[in-house]
């Protein structure tokens, strides 16, 4: 059974409508009608007739890149009437369809993403040494030489990230793991504001009785979905889920901590050795290296699932797990840059991506999905970040690299200089990425933005 194409995207005003006002904001597709928001089909957008706004409502992507032909849905002789082949309405009309589509191809080829990267880079957060000890700063061009530029206390090769939007502010968190600690801070580009709210090595925040008393060991990876953070910590072969809603709120009453809800282990949840985990709505994935086990569970670690495959994960390690709540979809991404992505049965498709272009030792880190434009993720490597479509995910759209134009100040050409990449959902027409590299936080704005090759 083929998949229903969804699809959102953000529009200026010149799309669709609502109650007869030229409609600004983002809007989804299902079965060839427009809705209000992105996943939600309760509203009904009116259309503007015009080719683009037929284009979007179809199954069609403009996903078209500058070295690939032109490619049509139909043949020269889909178009011919073969020998016995009846001539009336029907057959007409089907060809007349068919015609259709091609027009639609033609119109979508008409149109390529711009591969101008990066959009916008926001500001660069730096560790310093200051009168307080060792404190992040954000910074610009002719203050970065100032920053500590080797591996810290706070960030090193193994360090995690999880960007949140706060709930009633216009500030963010970042949350930052080491393989021992994880600190918490509320940042804001526009203030400046890059505060500590917590740091705790203890597995239970809040330092109470029983995961009070126990540090973590080995944390090697974390994932968030809404409100809860999961945390991997391979040391003690065990899963913790918190829920960071007070930090979130930056609800002072309730304390600025993680409320650990919930933690599993090898003899409760049957895996041996976690390593990656990703988190759905109601699905927890979790990557154990010693089997070449990827794990199903719902949200009380019953396991639902699993997908095993040793041929292809004992030679090509999985590196991150990364689920795309549109299709439903699990994308794993291995160290050689193939991509294995399995629905929410654990049927599989594996994909390898193209490395022509890249530079030598360039490694695979981490996919992460657009959340302004549902067609594109963005694939970080150890040198570079990468722009690519879903729906024609082989080659890339641009990218942009560390080494040469993503800042130019105090940056590392040998080894890994980028090491996690994250974002979060949100109403604006832009991805707001975090990206941390070569002890550096840098905060991007990324947008897609579609070029007319005719006038």
């Amino acid at each position: 059974m083929s998949k229903i194409i969804k699809k959102y995207q953000y529009t200026n005003g010149d799309l669709f409508t609502l109650t007869g006002s030229n409609y600004t904001g983002y809007y989804n597709i299902l079965n060839g009608s427009a809705y209000f928001g992105k996943y939600s089909q309760e509203v009904l957008l009116e259309n503007i007739k015009n080719a683009r706004n037929v284009f979007e409502l179809s199954d069609k992507f403009y996903n078209r890149l500058s070295n690939q032909k032109v490619t049509l849905s139909y043949s020269l002789s889909d178009f011919i009437f073969q020998p016995n082949e009846y001539i009336n309405n029907n057959s007409l009309n089907l060809k007349l369809e068919k015609a259709y589509e091609n027009y639609l191809d033609c119109f979508g080829s008409c149109f390529m993403a711009s591969s101008n990267l990066p959009y916008y880079l926001t500001k660069t957060a730096v560790l310093s040494n200051t009168v307080n000890g060792t404190r992040f700063t954000w910074v610009t061009g002719s203050d970065m030489s100032t920053y500590i530029q080797s591996p810290s206390s706070i960030l090193n090769n193994t360090s995690n990230i999880a960007y949140f939007k706060n709930t009633y502010s216009d500030n963010n968190t970042i949350i930052i793991s080491n393989s021992a600690t994880i600190f918490a801070y509320k940042v804001n580009t526009n203030t400046n504001t890059f505060n500590l709210t917590f740091s705790s090595n203890k597995i239970d925040t809040t330092n109470t009785a029983g995961y009070g008393t126990i540090n973590f060991s080995n944390i090697t990876d974390m994932s968030k979905y809404g409100n809860y953070l999961y945390v991997v910590d391979e040391g003690r072969r065990k899963i913790y889920k918190y829920d960071v809603q007070s930090v979130l709120d930056e609800d002072r009453a309730l304390g600025y901590k993680f409320n650990l809800i919930q933690s599993t282990d090898e003899l409760q949840a049957g895996f041996y050795q976690p390593k990656l985990i990703e988190a759905s709505e109601d699905i927890i994935f979790v990557y154990d290296e010693s089997n070449y086990i990827v794990y199903f569970y719902d949200k009380t670690f019953k396991l639902l699932n699993t997908y095993k495959n040793s041929k292809l994960f004992s030679v090509s390690s999985p590196v991150s797990l990364t689920y795309y709540k549109l299709y439903n979809e699990l994308y794993i991404l291995t160290s050689d840059f193939k991509v294995v992505i399995l629905d929410g049965d654990a049927n599989s498709t594996l994909i390898q991506l193209d490395t022509k272009g890249m530079q030598l030792y360039e490694k695979a880190k981490k996919i992460i999905f657009s959340n302004s434009y549902s067609d594109v993720f963005y694939l970080l490597t150890n040198k570079s970040l990468y722009k690519k479509f879903v729906s024609n995910p082989v080659m890339s759209v641009g990218n942009y690299s560390f080494v040469n134009n993503i800042t130019g100040y105090n940056v590392s050409t040998t080894g890994d200089v980028l090491f996690d990449i994250d974002s979060y959902e949100s109403n604006k027409d832009y991805d707001d990425i975090l990206l941390y590299g070569y002890d550096q936080l840098l905060n991007y704005r990324e947008k897609t933005v579609f070029n007319s090759l005719l006038k």
